[in-house]
């Protein structure tokens, strides 16, 4: 009878400490996503120059290529559902959206000469459904 008992409270402990290092994980995992999110979401709504938009689309780009992110035939990420980002920027002197890829292909000291001093606002963040992480942004020029 003791031994029985010894061995189901050995049981119950075992199984408390794996819930317990399940909890963990899923909180580490949480703080992680919330963290490389924030890096993202500090732009949303908030004005900012061309030469930020750089900036941020040579970290996007960055984290697509560390990441192995497909390209479709005409060169734009493929959204693959865990951890890529698409972004886009509409520029409201000529009415036109602009996936980061052709931005980027041009050559992002190009974009900074054209609009280093033009305001931008990011206007939608979307996540990815499976994990939380940033999916897509949007920026549009600003008059100011």
């Amino acid at each position: 009878m003791k031994r029985i008992f010894i061995i189901m409270l050995i049981v119950v402990l075992i199984s408390l400490l794996a819930v317990f290092v399940i909890i963990k994980v899923r909180e580490n995992e949480a703080t992680e996503i919330s963290k490389i999110n924030s890096e993202y979401e500090k732009f949303k709504d908030t004005q900012v120059f061309g030469t930020d938009i750089a900036s941020l689309i040579n970290k996007v780009v960055d984290n697509n290529e560390r990441h192995n992110v497909p390209k479709d035939e005409n060169g734009l990420y493929v959204d693959n559902g865990i951890n890529s980002i698409q972004m886009s920027v509409y520029i409201k002197t000529n009415e036109t959206t602009y996936p980061i890829e052709q931005i980027y292909k041009l050559g992002t000291t190009k974009f900074v000469e054209n609009f280093n001093l033009v305001y931008f606002k990011c206007t939608n963040i979307e996540y990815h459904e499976e994990t939380g992480l940033i999916s897509k942004l949007v920026f549009e020029q600003i008059d100011e």
